[in-house]
């Protein structure tokens, strides 16, 4: 099971932020497991986080994040999300469900 994680800026027009995600800065799959496995990427200040779950997952974000079923957000399998505006240095942490 993967889930793939991309941290990009959202689209700027004119001064006029829009949510639709220019092309990522830094990409990575991550392996899920049964314990809480992090990005080795993290986030730039204002940049949002892209998780596609091939598998059912949680995901947490934060600077050094521990995810669990309680303390994050479910993904459903074959589902994207997004996270964001993220502060500098977070990182993306995600767990199977």
């Amino acid at each position: 099971m993967a889930v793939h994680i991309s941290f990009f800026s959202p689209y700027d027009r004119g001064g006029a932020s829009s949510f639709l995600p220019q092309a990522p800065r830094v990409s990575e799959a991550i392996a899920t497991a049964v314990a809480s496995t992090q990005t080795t990427a993290t986030a730039k200040r204002g940049e949002y986080a892209r998780i596609e779950a091939t598998d059912a997952c949680y995901v947490l974000a934060g600077q050094n994040p521990t995810v669990t079923a309680t303390t994050g957000f479910l993904v459903g399998t074959g589902k994207t999300e997004y996270i964001g505006p993220l502060a500098e240095g977070d990182e993306i942490a995600v767990l199977d469900a």
